[in-house]
């Protein structure tokens, strides 16, 4: 799936039945797809009609585009029991530099902490409101995700990254931090639309998975925030008294 908002509704209820969700990247290739549903013993898979080609596989299988309206609908499952620290929360696929991806199961004490230490370390209040752009299949995605439920947040999802589309977002909701890599803030500063849109409710500026170069950095300036860096993203500057 995309990150739309029944990808979103997916992983949380995931959570909250004790299922472990297995998110892969939508622009998968039909061999790709048959390779982790095997290799992760799937059960069940939820798909879009950008996605529906690829699908060949017995197993129950849900399209959200066409059956989502009746698959809410329907009565609840018996509950599984509340889920511990130590159970599996979800599993990430890597990307497969050097073979197959590999299946990388997480705990919910992990995911927990992890989002814990997210809200912590970006500095989040109760009820941000955060763009939800950064892929579902992926950390930064899940993280963020996770981080707004924390904090009685508003997750706002953008099925496909475009710089109009997402500084549209940012008006129109108002919203108060980003979560990105630097490429991503590198295209939305050169749009064209930039100077015209209203992003004075971003206030925290997070990012990971590349430095930061110094080039990039006027990007603090023009939203006027705070800027946050993972331990693979680096800043070699002073901004509002804050170090990276």
């Amino acid at each position: 799936l995309q990150n739309r908002y029944e990808a979103a509704t997916l992983h949380m209820a995931a959570q909250i039945a004790g299922l472990v969700i297995t998110p892969l990247n939508w622009r998968a290739s039909a061999e790709e797809l048959d390779y982790v549903l095997n290799d992760a013993g799937a059960k069940a898979i939820v798909f879009e009609d950008a996605t529906a080609d690829i699908i060949d596989t017995d197993i129950t299988r849900i399209n959200v585009d066409r059956d989502w309206d009746g698959f809410i609908d329907r009565l609840p499952a018996d509950a599984l029991g509340r889920a511990t620290v130590v159970d599996k929360s979800l599993m990430l696929y890597t990307s497969g530099t050097t073979g197959r991806g590999k299946g990388v199961p997480r705990t919910q004490g992990a995911e927990r902490a992890a989002a814990l230490a997210h809200v912590a370390q970006n500095q989040y209040g109760r009820g941000e409101i955060t763009l939800g752009v950064m892929p579902l299949y992926h950390t930064m995605g899940v993280r963020s995700l996770l981080a707004s439920v924390m904090i009685n947040g508003h997750f706002v999802c953008q099925r496909r990254y475009d710089p109009r589309e997402a500084l549209s977002l940012i008006a129109e909701h108002r919203i108060t931090n980003l979560y990105l890599v630097p490429t991503l803030y590198h295209d939305l500063l050169a749009s064209p639309f930039f100077a015209d849109v209203d992003t004075g409710s971003v206030r925290k500026l997070g990012f990971a998975g590349q430095a930061m170069t110094l080039g990039a950095v006027e990007f603090v300036d023009l939203f006027r925030a705070r800027c946050f860096g993972g331990c693979d993203g680096q800043l070699r500057r002073q901004y509002y008294g804050y170090s990276y």
